[in-house]
């Protein structure tokens, strides 16, 4: 007997959609779910560019803020550093200026005690008195090398030859023309060091005010040599139209130097109104005095000591201009340090402000981005929980579906199923001759009654098929 079949077997041939008459599992049926799948790949490259659209949306604003605040972050950076090298080479300055006020009063004293025959305890005690002030002012200057008529020294060489030069003239063997020379030399060549390669905040105004220092030094050093010269005239008696001439020389070039200064500074030329201190009054008086009035006469007829008296009062009366000079200057450097030094609190501010908008700026960012990506992926999550739902009932329902359209099949011919799932009513067919095949099987109810259900089902197979 062959068991499992109480009804005929289920066809084996394609079963057809009732509504659009293609088969459930044909190459059709193959084309659909592969549009199907390319159209769900589809969306997911657009949820993806969507995605991306919106992360730039926010990377995109975020760099250009985080450039704009490095922007500006390298030039409060570069504005500090400038600042801070500026307020270091003003220092350097006005330690440098203590050197050559030193050097000019040792000058002048050099050249007085060079011009006395009798070279008194007091002028040479004068002399070492201004070396001393020039070495202690010399410790705190720094500079690699000096250029002095072409040549470059170190400190230490510039000290050696200084040095050498004191010794020449304690020994009075040099001449003054060479000792002003020297010293001369060596306040130019400091003087043209003095700011020179330097990196300038704010500008040509602030680059003016450090030029005007210079005139303004430029100014007292011919002021100071005006100073050593008429000094050592005054030991020698030596006024002739030469040494007029080069005052005169001297005094013009002065004076084109302090105007150069009180038309960019109206504050020191101020400070010279406020002080009564006339220079240029003073310098005319005595070259009044010196030269027009044929002073060196009378000076030939004083002793030497009176001559050194005279020269002495010229000394300390000229001096009192030029130490007002060398104060007007720290003064001046001491207002333009702090004027820089408000432009070094700006950019310091500058600089922490952006800096702190950058790291704002990129945190934020980065949180919100990390929030976005968060969002998007618990979303997509989902989405994909739906969408595998979606795909297990579907198949579910796929199945059910098949299930019952097979279970039709077996409880009614399947055209007569397809038609009443397709039009929902199956018209009569009328057969001029039909058979009618009645049977029974004796002892059947006594027979169930005994077997088992799988042993009926296998009787009856083996009975009509």
């Amino acid at each position: 007997m062959r068991s499992g079949k109480v009804s005929p077997e289920f066809p084996n041939r394609e079963i057809k959609s009732p509504i659009s008459g293609k088969s459930l599992f044909s190459e059709d049926s193959h084309y659909e779910l592969t549009q199907r799948n390319l159209l769900e790949n589809t969306g997911s490259v657009r949820r993806v560019l969507e995605h991306w659209r919106m992360i730039l949306v926010v990377v995109i604003p975020t760099a250009a803020m985080i450039a704009f605040s490095s922007l500006n972050l390298t030039e409060a950076i570069q504005l500090r550093k400038a600042t801070e090298e500026t307020i270091s080479m003003i220092n350097s300055a006005q330690r440098i200026t203590d050197f050559i006020r030193a050097l000019q009063r040792e000058r002048g004293r050099s050249a007085t005690f060079l011009s006395l025959t009798n070279q008194t305890h007091e002028s040479y005690g004068l002399l070492q008195t201004a070396q001393r002030n020039t070495d202690e002012a010399f410790l705190s200057v720094v500079f690699e090398t000096l250029s002095v008529n072409n040549s470059r020294f170190t400190k230490v060489e510039l000290a050696s030859i200084l040095t050498d030069k004191r010794n020449y003239i304690g020994n009075s063997s040099v001449t003054v023309l060479e000792t002003l020379t020297f010293y001369t030399n060596i306040n130019n060549a400091l003087m043209d060091n003095l700011f020179s390669d330097i990196n300038v905040p704010d500008g040509g105004n602030l680059y003016s005010k450090l030029m005007v220092f210079v005139f303004l030094l430029r100014y007292v050093d011919l002021i100071g040599l005006q100073r050593a010269r008429i000094a050592y005239l005054f030991t020698t008696c030596d006024f002739n139209e030469n040494e007029f001439q080069m005052f005169k020389y001297t005094d013009g070039k002065a004076k084109s130097y302090l105007d150069i200064v009180f038309n960019y500074d109206s504050s020191i030329e101020s400070a010279y109104r406020a002080s009564h201190l006339d220079t240029d009054k003073y310098l005319e008086e005595v070259s009044e005095a010196l030269w027009l009035k044929s002073y060196s006469a009378t000076c030939r007829n004083q002793t030497e000591s009176e001559r050194f008296e005279h020269s002495a009062e010229w000394f300390r009366n000229i001096s009192q201009f030029i130490d007002f000079t060398f104060i007007v200057f720290h003064n001046s450097s001491g207002l333009l340090k702090e004027t820089i030094s408000t432009i070094s609190d700006k950019a310091n501010f500058r600089f922490a402000l952006f800096i702190s908008l950058q790291v704002i700026v990129t945190l934020t960012s980065f949180i919100l981005l990390v929030w976005y990506i968060s969002c998007v992926n618990r979303m997509t999550l989902r989405i994909t929980k739906y969408a595998s739902e979606i795909k297990t009932k579907t198949s579910e329902l796929a199945m059910e579906k098949r299930l019952t359209e097979k279970l039709l099949y077996r409880m009614m011919p399947m055209k007569i199923a397809q038609q009443l799932r397709a039009d929902g009513f199956v018209p009569a067919e009328e057969f001029a001759e039909a058979t009618v095949y009645f049977s029974d099987i004796v002892g059947f109810t006594t027979l169930c009654s005994r077997s088992r259900p799988m042993q009926v089902i296998d009787l009856l197979n083996e009975v009509y098929s």
